[in-house]
């Protein structure tokens, strides 16, 4: 039996027999005598078997019929005739360089039918039937039925009424193992035994290829769902661009002071001091930071959330943009798009050769984008305008969340303004001017806070975050934090490195995030500076093109870098910088990004025109990869203003804050409330209402004009034509309560999350024996609170160089000379 998955090897055995007795049966569809002419000649009364020529079989090839249509074909075009529908091309002329390996393949066969004696009129399915039904049903009865409905589908591959189908499939596996053998690639079409899957599921199931597998309930009747297309379209982003609506004020823009604009412009990583000598490469006062207790909250301002805007609103309205947001609430969403747009994976070697050596194992990565959409009246089209804004019901305050707005303003100022943001200053604070910058791409008008400005940067502005050390992020939830001392002294190890850290960036998904955020604001890059609440390690600045290299990259890039046969004999005065493999990651990141925001332009107006104009909703997305294929499971449900009130609001019902005053255990127990409250709230709101249930698949990336039959399909130079085929399907059921227990299943990971890191953090194995400790592997956080303990001991050993505050100076002969 041939296998349906892998590559074909013409130099496995059976393989090679069931090839060649398709070869035989070509010769003898085509060159044999007949029957009458075999009488009046003296030539034996069994078929002559003449030798296939490569144009022979060339031209017997070209009259082969259609394919049968792949599933996702049937389920997006229909299947009142599936045999019309055309999966691939023709098979083209054999190459001439392998005529002669086709030769010895025909003459195997040749050898192979003689040495057999097999006439021409025996029926291959019956031998093969026969066989089958020897190994399934020795001990059956005579008179039984020997196969079941599956057993018949597979063994008709053999059957002669298909046999150009049969010789089709063999060879299209053929030619998808080795394509140097044409001269020309075709299209590969869907293995025989997932159709065969595909056609006895349907034929048990129901008369639609989309439907699902039944679902049984507790009366065991069958549920099931239909998919429906409701939308498909090619998508060419080529000519459009993101654009600023509005040019920010740089003046108010806040810079790096402490001498930190030197990383800007030096590669790498840039310690606070030198871990062996202790002299201070920058200013000493880095190295205690104040207390949340200490520091002036208030001062710096709050952050507006996008449904509160009125200027985004106005100006949603002034460039007659249909929806608007900002980086926070979307980048979550942006990061579903990019699973769907790379067809994701989890599969680690097929993950290593498309995004690189880190997994992304974080939690972030894991859960779905919910996103709340609101009417906010209409344009000057008479369009109706939508802000979209996060869903904020999930949200806990912590103190690594407070304390990063606390570190930005110590960054970009200098110590004797910072004064002024103690909680004991007595004098006016000025609160600071929050500067952000408006793009626009499409229908969307996306907001981003200016965090940083330099002006010799080539995008002039570049956001500014604060990263705790793993053991603090780790422990995030527990109020105690402080009181962690794990130190970063090195650059590479698996702890207490910059390596480590940086790793968990990408691991996390946090580094994806800050990617997405810097490209909606048009920024430079993320300036990154790495602490442990009490103290800075050290500064790092990566520039946009760097994170796109981390996430839009592949394997093969390096392999074709400068190896364009075009660049052997032309001047160096000829040779277009912008073309080469350094910046194909860019324009990919640039390319998917606009791609993403025009499917979910797209996706946004499918789902109002379902939902109804004028109607807010919420929208969830999941990005799952099943099989092969990554696809985009979406989930809209309408909502009132008291629910949105009640959603956005509903963390504040429950005492779980950093700042109050409260005792792990109480602490515990309103977070399990808040957890339970919000998972009966939503069950509640979902069983009121309608639960629309669509997903959205990528059908086909079309590069340079012709469609990708990669898994990861990636242009392979800078401008090339790329357009991305998609379609969106709707679910539809008699029974609703499909659509709404699958979607709470979805959102019952971010709901468990509420409390899964606070009980991670506050779990004691103190009272464990010591020799059962022994016997098992220590987990993470027990190691990580080792090296806080060896970080509080190393700290207590440089105690007597750090407060001498060596700071580096060039030293100079002279007058200034070096002390002895």
């Amino acid at each position: 039996m041939i296998h349906s998955r892998g590559l074909w090897n013409l130099h496995a055995s059976r393989n090679l027999r069931l090839y060649c007795l398709q070869i035989r049966r070509i010769s003898h569809t085509s060159y044999n005598y007949s029957e009458s002419d075999s009488k009046s000649t003296t030539a034996s009364k069994r078929p002559y078997n003449k030798r296939v020529t490569n144009d022979q079989l060339t031209d017997v090839l070209k009259k082969a019929p259609k394919l049968m249509a792949n599933p996702r074909e049937i389920r997006l075009l229909g299947d009142d005739d599936d045999s019309a529908i055309v999966t691939k091309k023709p098979f083209q002329k054999v190459d001439k360089r392998y005529q002669k390996d086709l030769d010895k393949v025909v003459s195997v066969a040749e050898k192979k039918v003689k040495a057999e004696n097999i006439e021409e009129s025996t029926d291959i399915k019956a031998i093969e039937v026969e066989k089958s039904s020897k190994r399934r049903n020795g001990h059956r009865n005579s008179d039984q039925e020997p196969h079941t409905t599956k057993s018949k589908n597979r063994d008709s591959r053999f059957d002669n009424s298909k046999s150009n189908n049969t010789r089709d499939f063999i060879l299209e596996r053929l030619q998808k193992s080795d394509k140097s053998i044409f001269s020309k690639s075709v299209r590969p079409t869907i293995s025989k035994s997932r159709a065969m899957r595909v056609m006895n599921r349907t034929k048990k199931y129901g008369d639609k290829i989309g439907r699902d597998k039944p679902n049984k309930d507790k009366l065991g009747k069958d549920r099931t769902r239909k998919l429906v297309k409701v939308d498909s379209e090619l998508i060419s982003v080529n000519e459009d661009e993101l654009a600023r609506a509005k040019e920010p004020d740089y003046e108010q823009i806040p810079m790096l002071s402490h001498e930190l604009d030197r990383v800007l412009f030096s590669p790498g990583v840039h310690f606070l001091q030198d871990p062996r000598t202790r002299i201070y490469n920058f200013p000493p006062f880095l190295k205690k930071i104040i207390k949340y207790e200490d520091f002036n909250f208030e001062a710096v301002g709050a952050f507006q959330r996008v449904s509160k805007d009125s200027a985004l609103l106005n100006m949603c309205k002034a460039t007659d943009r249909q929806y608007y947001s900002s980086t926070s609430s979307m980048t979550s969403t942006l990061m579903q798009f990019y699973y769907l747009l790379n067809n994701f994976t989890t599969d680690s070697e097929k993950f290593a050769s498309r995004f690189g050596s880190i997994p992304y194992t974080g939690l972030m990565t894991k859960l779905p984008a919910s996103l709340i959409i609101t009417p906010r009246g209409k344009n000057s089209q008479n369009k109706t305008i939508y802000s979209i804004e996060s869903d904020k019901s999930y949200d806990t305050e912590i103190l690594l969340s407070a304390m990063g707005h606390c570190l930005e303003t110590l960054l970009t100022t200098e110590p004797e303004k910072f004064k002024e943001y103690n909680i004991d200053y007595d004098g006016d604070v000025e609160n600071p001017q929050s500067v952000y910058n408006y793009s626009k791409y499409g229908k969307f008008l996306m907001r981003s806070q200016l965090d940083c400005f330099d002006s010799r940067l080539p995008r002039k502005t570049f956001d500014l975050k604060t990263r705790a050390v793993c053991s603090i992020r780790y422990d995030g939830a527990n109020p105690d934090l402080e009181r962690d001392s794990y130190q970063i002294w090195r650059l590479k190890g698996e702890y207490e490195s910059f390596e480590r850290e940086y790793n968990d960036l990408v691991r996390t998904g946090a580094l994806m995030k800050y990617m997405f955020q810097a490209r909606i604001g048009q920024m430079d890059g993320i300036f990154v500076a790495y602490h442990n609440i009490n103290s800075f390690f050290g500064f790092q600045y990566l520039p946009l093109e760097e994170l796109d290299n981390v996430y839009y990259n592949h394997e093969t890039f390096e392999s074709i870098k400068h190896t364009d046969p075009k660049l052997v004999d032309i001047s160096p005065e000829e040779v277009d910088l912008s073309t080469l493999s350094e910046q194909l990651p860019t324009y990919i990141g640039e390319t998917q990004f606009k791609m993403s925001l025009s499917i979910w332009d797209r996706l946004l107006e499918t789902v109002t025109k379902q939902v109804g104009d004028d109607v807010a909703f919420r929208l969830i997305l999941k990005a799952e990869r099943r099989g092969s294929r990554t696809s985009l499971k979406v989930y809209a449900v309408p909502i009132d203003e008291s629910e949105i009130s009640a959603l956005q609001d509903f963390p504040t019902q429950f005492q779980t804050s950093f700042r109050e005053k409260l005792s792990n255990e109480d602490r515990l127990k309103n977070l399990i409330q808040h957890r339970d409250d919000l998972m009966k709230f939503n069950e509640e709101t979902f069983a009121k209402k309608e639960v629309y249930a669509y997903t959205v698949v990528i059908d086909s990336h079309i590069i340079g004009g012709t469609p990708s039959t990669e898994e990861f399909p990636l242009p392979k130079r800078v401008g090339e034509d790329w357009k991305v085929q998609y379609s969106m399907l709707k679910y539809e059921s008699d029974d609703g309560d499909i659509n709404r227990s699958k979607l709470l299943n979805l959102l019952r990971l971010p709901t468990d999350a509420i409390t899964a890191g606070f009980e991670r953090s506050t779990r004691n194995n103190s009272s464990e024996p010591v020799e059962a400790r022994e016997r098992r592997k220590l987990t993470r956080e027990e190691i990580l609170k080792i090296y806080s303990k060896i970080g509080s001991a190393r700290a207590s050993k440089w105690s007597n160089k750090d407060s001498m505050n060596r700071v580096y100076e060039p030293l100079t002969r002279g007058k200034n000379s070096i002390k002895k």
